[in-house]
């Protein structure tokens, strides 16, 4: 789509007559380009929270590994925060 645009604007000033307007950023654009950057970061954020879960799983695993199965499960589940729903 923008390279379409790029072409249009390099036949048409060949013309010496262009005002320029391919130049210039649309708002559709410009929010395309927020909602690209919204999505990254929202994207980054999911990922790390994720390793950090992963990780303090993890350490929990390795903290109770000496007990017997369902008592070790019983005690990280005891040590996870609780989970709510946000509105």
């Amino acid at each position: 789509m923008r390279s379409s645009r790029k072409n249009q604007a390099s036949s048409s000033s060949g013309g010496g007559g262009g005002e320029g307007n391919q130049d210039v950023i649309t708002d559709e654009e410009a929010l395309s380009n927020i909602t690209k950057q919204k999505a990254a970061a929202t994207k980054q954020y999911i990922e790390n929270h994720y390793k950090e879960q992963m990780k303090n799983l993890q350490d929990r695993k390795e903290r109770y590994k000496d007990e017997p199965s369902i008592m070790k499960y019983i005690k990280i589940a005891a040590t996870l925060p609780d989970k709510t729903a946000h509105a």
